[in-house]
């Protein structure tokens, strides 16, 4: 059985962290909590495990078939499939605490390690510590998923995302790819491509669609370049109109996604290069649609004082990102300001583009 992963996420692509034990702009690898500090090396030697895109910025206390067919802050965590094993609360609790004090010490040692795995640990935000017997439950309810439960072409069930930052449960699924459910929800949220180690840089695609709310269905592209994270690069795309949950499906050795708009991408499934579709290994997209596009290094591209680009059929405009996403704090939990469709084709009337959602 798939090993779970918990991770805190805040929605959208990319989470912001509490202030906590590890700082919010670490990710780390540790395969062993005890042997943490003995593994510990310098950020040059380290190896980049890609995980979850972690931003790096200041410390925050804050139904169609598809047969037609061709998206936290701090570490993520890696729990064991205990299903027939005695392990009991106490136990992981224990685990917990022993973890964390590895990583507190690690960190001091090293301020930025790579993507650290902490093996039979949850982690704690802001003090508050998820209980282990919710984390089993949560568990339970991932492995009971329909395995095609992602592959089903939905419509999204609401405009505005309402949720605000929550712990969730990832499990690798058929076809060599992740899927995370958040905490309340009976459906995933988020699915992620990842190709760990093939050349050239290590990458990893998330599609995003928490609370299956239209406002934040977006996609992004990491690529991390070694454990040098200031130089690693991060892109944010959002295409339009909106109008399904992405969809991901395995056909042996090709993966089929559906984007937003109903367009597709395959995927190789074992290497996740990009073999057709509308989205390239370029980072570009050749759809006939309308696209947001935001590219940043060594940080999260949607905060700060740059400009996002918005294109459709080789026209483009210019707009700052504070006017697609309002709350440029570090502990912002980038919503979309525009949760509908129609909006967000006002908005582009309005800055002239010279072209519309429709």
């Amino acid at each position: 059985m798939a090993k779970m992963v918990l991770f805190l996420s805040m929605l959208g692509l990319i989470a912001h962290a509490a202030d906590s034990v590890v700082d919010p702009s670490a990710i780390f690898t540790v395969s062993d909590p005890a042997k943490a500090e003995q593994e510990a090396k310098p950020a040059e030697e380290s190896k980049p495990v890609p995980h979850l895109y972690i931003p790096k910025y200041k410390r925050s206390t804050k139904s169609k078939s598809t047969s037609d067919l061709p998206a936290a802050n701090g570490p993520t965590m890696v729990i064991p499939d205990t299903s027939g094993s005695s392990i009991s609360p106490e136990d992981v609790v224990e685990k917990i605490n022993a973890g964390n004090q590895a990583v507190k010490k690690m960190k001091e040692q090293n301020d930025r390690c790579a993507v650290c795995e902490l093996n039979d640990q949850t982690q704690t935000s802001g003090g508050s510590e998820t209980r282990a017997d919710e984390l089993v439950k949560m568990k339970k309810q991932f492995d009971a998923l329909d395995p095609k439960a992602l592959g089903t072409l939905v419509e999204p069930k609401t405009d505005v995302n309402n949720t605000g930052t929550r712990t969730a449960v990832c499990g690798e699924r058929p076809g060599n790819y992740m899927a995370c459910i958040y905490h309340g929800d009976v459906v995933p949220g988020q699915f992620r491509l990842n190709n760990k180690t093939h050349s050239p840089l290590p990458r990893e695609w998330q599609f995003d669609f928490a609370a299956q709310a239209r406002q934040d269905l977006g996609i992004s592209i990491s690529d991390y370049n070694d454990n040098h994270y200031s130089q690693s690069k991060f892109t944010y795309m959002m295409v339009f109109p909106r109008r399904y949950i992405p969809a991901i499906r395995t056909e042996g050795d090709k993966q089929i996604v559906t984007l937003p708009t109903g367009e597709t991408v395959t995927y190789d499934t074992k290497t996740k290069k990009v073999l057709g579709g509308v989205l390239t290994d370029a980072k570009t997209y050749t759809g006939s649609n309308v696209m947001i596009k935001v590219d940043a290094t060594g940080k999260e591209p949607r905060l700060g004082r740059g400009l996002a680009t918005i294109s459709k059929n080789g026209k483009s405009c210019k707009v700052p990102l504070k006017s697609l996403w309002p709350d440029q704090s570090d502990s912002s939990l980038l919503h979309f300001k525009f949760p509908t469709d129609q909006e967000f084709d006002n908005f582009l009337k309005s800055q002239k583009c010279g072209f519309s959602v429709y």
